[in-house]
């Protein structure tokens, strides 16, 4: 009687398939009729508006993934490793970590390390996806099938990775029936890297649609520019690199019951990371080593002892002229002069050098890993001191009872005479003899 009325929804309506904005219009029709029987018709619409899914994407410290190219399955700094044959589900079926990349072709072959299954250097899992989703279906809840559907996408094929080979190859990122592969440029050296000719791959990337779990397959080792040194306390040879900013996004597209979809991508080339590989090395004092200098003027025991020094420079034996020996001292000051021996039966100030040129002073055993042997001083030897420069005790004494202490110079090691006996030296203090280490691990001393 006064034309007011109620509209109760019960449930969900179907808003598929109505209109570009999902909304549905019910139109009532009524009739008023007057006090002497007059009419009027006319329409009441009711608007009921679609329920519509929205999602936000988020990273966190757990939404990673992190390859070790370090052989086998490694734990350490965070890697997820995950052995090649390892079985997983995948899209709703089941099959393992390598045959998710049978399809990628031109794998590139690290000549310097193992590999596992498929090629590959090895393979990474992350669990928790690239990135946490928060969805609300709404009204309508999810769709049966295919509510949540992830995808990686690039902003273009041949998208720089800002990644490179430990050679310096630049990589380029290309996405291959949904699996990101990274390339690099290969016998064709010099023309532009693609995906239709023969460039190898160095990684390659993939993501299960259904559930978000993320995979990552290393061909060959990646160059870290961080390197391990005595200043950063040798602190680097583990340390992470990840793809560019912009370079890869993670997508997810939510459907709810009635078919009304939305989708969010979010940046997630900061969280594909690769671990570097560092070198092994073990060494032993080689059993046959030893250096002998007979401070008798002259050379001694020639040619199978030790003693080394101008008069014979030309003997065949020698890898290097002895010259060289005498030139490893030179950086020494303040050489010692003993009064005893007359300069014209010393050698170059000296009472002589000596050398063991035949065996050096070490066994090394040295394990490069998957980046392979440096191009140039793959291995470099040196002289150390257990203690404080200039207070190291040498357990020598001159031959008038001064004690000599050790210091460290420029790589070589001085013994210097103590003369006022306070306990330690300085380059003030003459020098008694001296110890040196060549590039092949061979020891040369001079005494003064």
């Amino acid at each position: 009687s006064t034309g007011h009325f109620t509209f109760e929804l019960d449930s969900p309506l179907a808003h598929s398939d109505v209109d570009e904005t999902g909304n549905i219009s019910l139109v009532l029709p009524f009739t008023v009729t007057d006090g002497d029987g007059d009419q009027a018709a006319a329409n009441l619409t009711i608007q009921v508006n679609d329920d519509t899914p929205t999602l936000s994407l988020e990273t966190t410290s757990s939404t990673i993934v992190i390859h070790d190219e370090t052989p086998s399955v490694q734990s350490a700094d965070g890697a997820t490793d995950v052995l090649g044959t390892t079985s997983i589900p995948f899209d709703g079926g089941s099959t393992t970590v390598s045959a998710l990349f049978s399809g990628v072709g031109h794998k590139g072959s690290d000549p310097d390390v193992s590999h596992d299954v498929g090629g590959a250097i090895g393979y990474a899992v992350g669990a928790n996806g690239l990135a946490n989703v928060s969805v609300s279906y709404g009204a309508d809840g999810a769709a049966t099938s295919g509510a949540e559907v992830f995808s990686l996408t690039l902003p273009a094929d041949h998208t720089d990775s800002n990644l490179q080979t430990t050679d310096g190859h630049e990589i380029y990122l290309f996405n291959e029936g949904g699996i990101i592969v990274g390339r690099y440029d290969g016998n064709d050296s010099g023309t532009t890297v693609t995906n239709t000719g023969t460039d190898p791959a160095a990684f390659a990337i993939t993501v299960d649609p259904t559930t978000g779990k993320v995979y990552v397959a290393q061909y060959v080792s990646l160059h870290h520019p961080d390197a391990a040194t005595a200043g950063d306390g040798f602190d680097s040879y583990n340390e992470a690199i990840s793809l560019g900013s912009g370079t890869i996004s993670l997508s997810v597209t939510v459907t709810d019951g009635d078919g009304d979809s939305a989708t969010q991508a979010a940046d997630v080339s900061n969280e594909i990371r690769f671990l570097d590989d560092c070198p092994t090395v073990t060494v032993s004092e080689d059993r046959h080593f030893s250096v002998v200098l007979d401070e008798t003027p002259g050379l001694q025991s020639f040619p199978f002892g030790d003693d080394n020094d101008n008069l014979f420079s030309g003997f065949f034996l020698f890898p290097a002229l002895p010259s060289e020996v005498q030139s490893a001292f030179n950086s020494v000051v303040n050489q010692g002069n003993d009064p005893d021996v007359s300069s014209g039966d010393k050698d170059h100030g000296a009472l002589g050098f000596a050398i063991n040129w035949f065996t050096p002073a070490l066994d090394v055993n040295a394990v490069f890993g998957a980046d392979g042997p440096a191009a140039h001083n793959k291995e470099v030897f040196s002289l150390t001191l257990n203690g404080v420069s200039g207070q190291v005790d040498s357990g020598l004494q001159t031959t008038e009872g001064k004690e000599i202490y050790l210091t460290l110079e420029g790589g070589v090691i001085v013994g210097r005479v103590d003369g006022d006996g306070d306990g330690h030296v300085s380059t003030n203090d003459p020098a008694a003899f001296a110890i040196s280490i060549d590039d092949d691990g061979h020891v040369a001393t001079a005494e003064w």
